[in-house]
């Protein structure tokens, strides 16, 4: 949905997250060149970010 003058949260400082999701996968390395190749950006360890900025961690299950 888009959402006119949104500004896309900066992880860990700036502008403040409306949701964070910490996501569960059988296979770590398979989420993370999912994510990346669907847009994701690495932030840092396994947090990501959406195309949109939105932040997410990927978790081991």
């Amino acid at each position: 949905q888009h959402a006119a003058g949104q500004v896309p949260p900066e992880w860990p400082d700036g502008v403040s997250q409306q949701l964070h999701l910490d996501l569960i996968a059988d296979d770590l390395a398979e989420a993370e060149k999912l994510a990346v190749e669907a847009g994701a950006r690495q932030l840092s360890g396994h947090v990501y970010a959406s195309p949109a900025g939105h932040p997410f961690c990927l978790r081991q299950a």
